[in-house]
């Protein structure tokens, strides 16, 4: 019987964490306040609000009320650039109600400096270019193994890295710095 229970334990472990994921998790959504401190950076960017997204995985369990939700916390955190970094979508490209909310989402979200979208994993699985011509469509920026520098000289880059995923299923180049 201790066998038995060593042996189920991870697999009832991973299938609690995953539902919860699924039915859960995708809700709790959380805004969190961190201040970066750069040594040498303007002046003029104190203050400067960037909002981070990652995972989002629109597909078939992420509806337009998560969509909505999301813009929401966006809004309320008055960035002056949002960076999403990976994974927009979590199925193949062929749903075509997940390029939609996708589309929708990333057009009603507002920052000074705009939006930039850095490609993940599933966004490969995916089909990366559709789903950043997706992202362009609605307005962003994407990055792919190249940078942008944020407040002029004395300012921040911004890089953006091809996900390895890319590489190991041939589908586009090796994260290059």
């Amino acid at each position: 019987l201790v066998q038995r229970l060593a042996i189920a334990t991870p697999f009832v472990a991973a299938s609690g964490a995953s539902v919860y994921g699924a039915f859960v998790g995708r809700h709790d959504l959380v805004l969190e306040e961190i201040a970066v401190r750069i040594p040498g950076l303007s002046p003029e960017l104190d203050g400067y609000r960037v909002v981070q997204l990652s995972d989002l995985h629109f597909g078939l369990f992420t509806g337009d009320a998560d969509a909505r939700a999301m813009v929401a916390l966006v809004r309320r955190a008055r960035p002056d650039l949002v960076v999403i970094t990976g994974d927009l979508v979590d199925n193949h490209l062929a749903h075509a109600p997940d390029v939609g909310r996708l589309v929708r989402a990333l057009e009603r979200l507002r920052a000074r400096d705009g939006v930039v979208v850095i490609g993940g994993n599933h966004d490969y699985y995916a089909g990366i270019e559709g789903v950043l011509d997706a992202a362009r469509r609605a307005g962003a920026r994407t990055l792919r193994n190249e940078g942008v520098v944020i407040g002029g000289e004395r300012g921040f880059a911004l890089l953006g890295l091809d996900d390895h995923a890319g590489r190991r299923f041939g589908w586009g180049p090796a994260p290059d710095l």
